[in-house]
Order: structure tokens, then C-alpha cells, then sequence
């Protein structure tokens, strides 16, 4: 008797063992699934297809909803479509999950100032600087820089463009955002000077606004024809300013 209850007791064992040992791979699998669905998305977004790289990080998060960089990373896919909402809900989840994701405050201040939310866009950069990532500092200043920009700190916002420059030369972001700077300003020429450097470097979602600074200053100088050709190249980038300003112009 006593040795038919050892071997009940032993076969219990290995059947939780085999359960644990089954959800263990579950899990494994899935983090491999998720993670391999997020590689995707990121090699969509660079390809410039925003959506599909939507669409693989709903996935990845489908498999594992406590994926902080998969939220992360679809927020900065929403912010590119302009889906501004639903890039701050996506980065809410992701400091959620995780507090010390520098990305998050820096995506999440991109939709607040894409919604005008200025202020607010201005406290998450804040934040975010305050963390001193060595990968993302200069999109903070960006960032910082544009909403300065939008509330009319144009000399604040030229510093912040300088410092992101300083870190990455090369960030089309920085060259726009001080343009805007510059045409407030009224140093139209030195605007017209980093619109040309940010669209020699080109990033799609940044060339509309790069078109059009470099239309405002060039219809603040009085090279009218100019300005036009640039609104419309504005507007073919879907820039609805860059329309209504193509459309007095014409």
C-alpha cells in the first residue's frame, strides 16, 4: 500500500513538473514570438512603412502585453501617421510597465506637441533630459526645441536646437526646428540655410515641415515664386498649412 502511494505521490511530481515545464517554454516562446514580431516592425519603420510596422507591433504586444518596448516603439510609428492619441496612450502603458524608458517621455512629448499641448510637451522633455540618455538626448532637445517653438520662445528654442545638434550633427529634426526659430526671429537667411541641410539629410516625416520653413522664409524675403514651389512641395508631403499657403500663392 504504502509503495503504491510512493509511486502516486512521485507521478504527481513529474506531472507539475511537466506543467511548469510546459508553461516555461509557453512563455519563452512567446517573449522569442513577440520579440522577433517586434524586429519586424522596427524593419518596416525604417523602411518607411509605418503602418505595417504598426501592425507587427500590435502583434508583438498581442503576445506579450507586458512588452514596454513594443508599446514604445508603436508610438513612434503612431506619431509618424499622426495618430497623436494613441501614441500617448501607448507610451502611458509603456512607463507603466516601465518608468526608466527615456523613449517614452521623448515619444509622448512628439503627440503632445503634434496636439499643441506645448506646455505638456515641454515637461516630458524636461523629464527625459533630466534622465540623461546617452543614446536620445538630442531628440529631447528637439523635441523641447519644437514646443518652444510653438509657444513663441524662439531664442530658447534656438539653444535646444543647438545643443541636439552639438550631440548629432546629423539630426534633420534640429536643422527644421531651428529654421522655424530663425523665421521667428526674422533671420530668414540662416533659415533658408538649415532647411537646405535638413533635406540633404531627409527623413520622410520631417521633409514637409523642411519644405516648409524654407517657403516662409523665402516669402519673407520677397522670392515669391520660390515660397510656392516650396508650399506645394509641402503639400504633396501632406501638409495642410503647406495647402492653404500653396493655394494663396497660386
Amino acid at each position: 500500500m504504502r509503495k503504491r502511494e510512493i509511486l502516486f505521490d512521485f507521478a504527481i511530481v513529474l506531472l507539475s513538473t511537466a506543467v511548469i515545464l510546459s508553461l516555461m517554454v509557453s512563455n519563452v516562446s512567446a517573449f522569442e514570438t513577440a520579440g522577433e514580431l517586434k524586429a519586424k516592425g522596427d524593419e518596416a519603420f525604417f523602411n518607411g512603412d509605418f503602418n505595417d510596422a504598426i501592425d507587427y507591433y500590435t502583434e508583438a504586444i498581442e503576445e506579450d502585453n507586458g512588452f514596454a518596448d513594443a508599446y514604445n516603439a508603436r508610438a513612434w510609428a503612431y506619431n509618424v501617421v499622426g495618430r497623436y492619441y494613441d501614441s500617448i496612450a501607448d507610451c502611458d502603458r509603456a512607463l507603466r510597465l516601465d518608468p526608466s524608458l527615456v523613449y517614452a517621455y521623448i515619444n509622448r512629448s512628439w503627440a503632445k506637441n503634434g496636439l499643441g499641448k506645448f506646455k505638456e510637451a515641454i515637461s516630458d522633455c524636461d523629464e527625459a533630459i533630466s534622465l540623461r540618455p546617452p543614446l536620445f538626448l538630442a531628440d529631447a532637445y528637439v523635441n523641447r526645441a519644437w514646443a518652444k517653438n510653438g509657444i513663441g520662445l524662439f531664442k530658447e528654442a534656438l539653444l535646444d536646437c543647438n545643443r541636439a545638434i552639438e550631440i548629432d550633427p546629423n539630426i534633420a529634426s534640429a536643422f527644421t526646428n531651428r529654421a522655424w526659430a530663425m523665421n521667428g526671429l526674422g533671420r530668414f537667411g540662416e533659415a533658408i540655410s538649415d532647411c537646405n541641410r535638413a533635406i540633404g539629410i531627409k527623413p520622410n516625416y520631417i521633409l514637409s515641415y523642411s519644405y516648409f520653413n524654407r517657403g516662409w522664409a523665402y516669402y519673407e524675403l520677397g522670392r515669391h515664386e520660390e515660397a510656392r514651389e516650396d508650399y506645394r512641395r509641402a503639400c504633396d508631403l501632406k501638409n495642410e498649412l503647406g495647402c492653404k499657403l500653396y493655394d494663396k500663392l497660386k
